[in-house]
């Protein structure tokens, strides 16, 4: 999930995409791990305050939809966190607008979608650990459900300064196929001397058959974070691994040796062929969300 046109855009700003294929063979394992925070959504109404805040507005990339904190955009009912993007007109009051000329809160935002967006910011963060959540996939075409990670000092430094972890992000669908833009991304700033200024993208699109039926079934999305590397995996199948190595090689401050606070959202991508074609409503659900820690793993 990018930050384009929202924070300042600095000589040498560079998303840098990282993928590592690893055998999806590769079966791994949850052992030793301690959970030390959850939300297994076993309540109703809205998400749990003292675990989630809210972003509200016109938050980042362009989008069309409006983040509001409205039920019928963000609430938990039947054990799921439910996030559903409605088409049809939205007046959000009070909220910022990043996109006007005077960046100050207007009175109103008025867009033809909305969505929502929680996270744990000012509410819990964490540096390494297991990060999972078990989700159900929106099947529409232009739907951009994502599962990520921001640093915490953000609002200090800039993105993508912080760093960002896409630990589930499917924004792109090739033929109509929900599986074909699942991807895992990590997005940090990058020496000048390493590559051109500007933004930088490399292919980072992958299919597992083992994930199949994403929108029609509920599946594991998992990070484990530590020192050394961060490893994707879903379905208990390793997809990625990213050595923290390659990472200190060609920045200047690592932003994933600090911590970092969860983000669950669903925006859309009016770039996406078929996204006016697209039927709303559209939910991204949520059966748990959990982060583990064990010694040894940077503790």
């Amino acid at each position: 999930m990018r930050f384009k046109n929202v924070t300042r855009r600095k000589a040498g700003l560079l998303a840098l995409v990282v993928v590592v294929f690893v055998s999806l063979t590769t079966q791994v394992k949850a052992d030793d791990w301690k959970l030390v925070w959850s939300d297994d959504f076993k309540y109703h109404g809205p998400p749990d305050p003292k675990k989630w805040e809210y972003e509200r507005g016109m938050v980042r990339n362009n989008e069309p939809q409006c983040y509001t904190r409205s039920p019928r955009n963000v609430r938990v009912e039947n054990g799921h966190l439910v996030l559903e993007a409605v088409k049809g007109k939205v007046i959000d009051g009070e909220v910022f607008n990043p996109f006007r000329k005077k960046k100050v809160l207007e009175d109103r935002i008025i867009q033809d979608y909305s969505s929502a967006s929680i996270c744990t910011l000012g509410r819990a963060s964490w540096l390494y650990g297991r990060f999972e959540m078990r989700a159900k996939l929106p099947p529409q075409a232009g739907t951009w459900p994502v599962f990520w990670t921001l640093g915490e000092n953000r609002s200090r430094v800039g993105w993508p300064e912080c760093g960002e972890i896409d630990i589930m992000e499917r924004m792109w669908q090739r033929n109509n196929d929900p599986m074909s833009g699942i991807m895992t991304v990590l997005h940090y700033q990058r020496l000048l001397h390493v590559k051109k200024t500007g933004q930088y993208k490399s292919p980072n699109f992958f299919r597992m058959t083992a994930m199949h039926g994403a929108t029609t079934g509920f599946h594991v999305y998992a990070m484990e974070w530590y020192p050394d590397r961060i490893d994707f995996i879903m379905d208990g199948l390793l997809a990625n691994r990213v050595l923290m190595t390659d990472i200190d090689n060609v920045t200047v401050d690592n932003p994933f040796r600090k911590p970092q606070y969860l983000l669950l959202n669903l925006a859309l991508n009016q770039r996406n062929k078929g996204f006016r074609e697209a039927v709303f409503p559209a939910q991204f659900l949520v059966d748990y969300v959990r982060v583990y820690q064990k010694s040894g793993a940077g503790l």
